[in-house]
């Protein structure tokens, strides 16, 4: 597992910032403010969810072979940068991991590929469907590599087949093209950025706390919020707020 250096700051914001900005601005101040802050240390559970999904990316590269890993530290945001753009000028017809920023929003894309002169975004994802905060990630992916001057012919999301059964692993994956439903939503994606560098720009937003506690999922900073007296599994409502 990598660590980031305790210099750590965050340059740009990430797709999970920007969900999470989605989700409630109060938690996107927070994830941007105080990366170090002890709520987003990952407990073991979620230690075991992030390898899950990067056996997931990994198994999904074995179904489009041969390409070029950007593989440096998650946090070496210029590194990155700099190896995708090698990489597209050396024509590389497949980049997993590629990486572009606008306007301090960042992104990486799990399989990129080169088809003539347009590129197919793939999305991976451990889930067993394609959900709306998936359709939203890939709106902002559509948006900053369009930013970058590239031109995106399909958008789409690799997930987990439940049909499949071990240890046949040959269908193991649905891949569902997404990219007229993503269409719509690339220029509100566009404004959410704006809205969302006005926030990590600002004070600290005062939010009610709400159903955005929990959903699309659990906020890790939920606690500071409803005064420690949160429980996990715990459904929102006006009438058993603390």
């Amino acid at each position: 597992m990598n660590t980031r250096p305790e210099t750590y700051r965050k340059k740009h914001l990430s797709k999970s910032d920007y969900v999470a900005g989605i989700q409630c601005h109060k938690q996107l101040w927070l994830r941007v403010n105080e990366p170090n802050a002890i709520e987003l240390q990952p407990n073991d559970d979620q230690e075991a969810l992030f390898e899950q999904g990067r056996r997931v990316g990994e198994l999904a590269r074995t179904h489009l072979p041969g390409g070029t890993l950007i593989d440096s530290p998650y946090y070496a945001l210029d590194e990155r940068l700099r190896a995708t753009k090698h990489a597209l000028e050396a024509g590389c017809d497949v980049i997993y991991e590629a990486a572009f920023a606008f306007d301090k929003q960042f992104v990486a894309i799990d399989i990129l590929e080169r088809v003539s002169d347009k590129f197919i975004v793939t999305e991976v994802k451990s889930s067993t469907k394609v959900k709306p905060e998936h359709l939203e990630e890939i709106a902002l992916q559509a948006l900053v590599l369009e930013q970058n001057g590239l031109t995106v012919s399909r958008l789409q999301v690799m997930h987990i087949n439940r049909e499949c059964t071990y240890p046949n692993l040959a269908n193991v994956f649905i891949t569902k093209d997404v990219t007229a439903k993503v269409t719509p939503l690339v220029q509100q994606a566009r404004e959410r950025m704006r809205a969302q560098a006005e926030v990590v720009a600002g004070s600290l937003p005062v939010l009610n706390i709400g159903p955005q506690c929990l959903a699309p999922y659990e906020c890790p900073f939920k606690s500071r919020c409803l005064g420690g007296h949160f429980k996990s599994g715990h459904v929102w409502s006006p009438e058993n707020r603390p």
